[in-house]
């Protein structure tokens, strides 16, 4: 069902433009009509602007507000990523104009909406539209008693270290399926914006005298260089990330490794993968005693 909107105009203003196209253009040319306040219109499509200048529609249920005409992609269906299509509508075939990544920031102001009983649709400055209905509050169903004690077992347990994504040249930083500089989409999770928290303690590195790849608990490491660390005490070279690993090779303190690539996890285990380290701000980190096998175990 399209969602119903109340035009809120104020001030010295007492209607706000209908315009043919989603631009400050506010000329005789781009002005459909005015809409006075209480006028009624329906629309769900915002026309939205990537960082990458790449624009289309997206469904309002897609997005949540940052504040101004700034929007955070988050799929309310749970997928990686939402479509921008070249036309407000819902229809699928050759409407594809390409796709925003979930947790991608992006630039939109104007919805795409009609009057009530015209069939030609134009275009309203979201910040003069007033929802009429709240969104469905969604129940989630109750929670099972095994993972119920699981999220208790966690919560007694000690936390992993907490970092703060900040890339000062761009919006956020990628969070990866695979260590690797592959931008692709098929190695892409998501962007997770800057300012946004993550947790993990593991480090893919490359030990340097065998070449044997692995991961090393990031407070256990001495950082030597941009990608450089050296182990501040005997350990192991993990093969997995996951409770699977906590077998693997042994080192010496003073081993030196090499690699960049931090593996968290994000919105609370929702996403999982590789971040780069020099867009992780450390933000909290368990004690250097406290064994992170005995964090895996809990």
């Amino acid at each position: 069902m399209v969602k119903e909107w109340r035009v809120k105009a104020g001030g010295k203003h007492k209607a706000v433009h209908f315009r043919k196209q989603p631009s400050a253009d506010d000329s005789e040319r781009n002005v459909l009509g005015m809409l006075k306040a209480g006028d009624s219109v329906y629309g769900e499509y915002l026309f939205i602007r990537r960082a990458s200048r790449e624009s289309g529609f997206a469904n309002l249920r897609h997005l949540e507000p940052q504040g101004g005409t700034n929007w955070l992609v988050a799929n309310a269906d749970g997928l990686s990523s939402t479509m921008l299509r070249k036309q407000p509508s819902d229809a699928n075939d050759s409407n594809a104009g390409g796709y925003a990544m979930d947790g991608e920031l992006v630039e939109g102001e104007f919805l795409y909406c009609m009057r009530r009983g015209e069939k030609r649709g134009g275009y309203v400055k979201l910040k003069h539209l007033k929802p009429m209905k709240e969104r469905a509050v969604r129940l989630e169903p109750p929670p099972d008693p095994v993972e119920l004690a699981k999220l208790a077992a966690a919560l007694r347990s000690p936390s992993l270290p907490r970092w703060a994504v900040m890339d000062a040249g761009h919006d956020g930083a990628w969070l990866r399926r695979a260590p690797s500089g592959d931008r692709s989409s098929q190695n892409i999770v998501c962007l997770v914006p800057n300012g946004a928290t993550v947790d993990g303690e593991l480090i893919h590195l490359t030990w340097t005298k065998s070449g044997e790849k692995g991961f090393v608990p990031v407070q256990h490491l001495e950082q030597r260089g941009p990608k450089t660390w050296a182990l501040k005490r005997p350990g192991q070279l993990l093969r997995e990330p996951g409770e699977a690993g906590s077998q693997g090779v042994a080192l010496a303190e003073g081993e030196v490794l090499e690699g960049e690539f931090v593996y968290v996890s994000y919105k609370g285990g929702k996403h999982q993968g590789f971040i780069k380290r020099h867009y992780l701000v450390a933000m909290a980190m368990p004690k250097e005693e406290d064994p992170p096998s005995k964090r895996r175990r809990a």
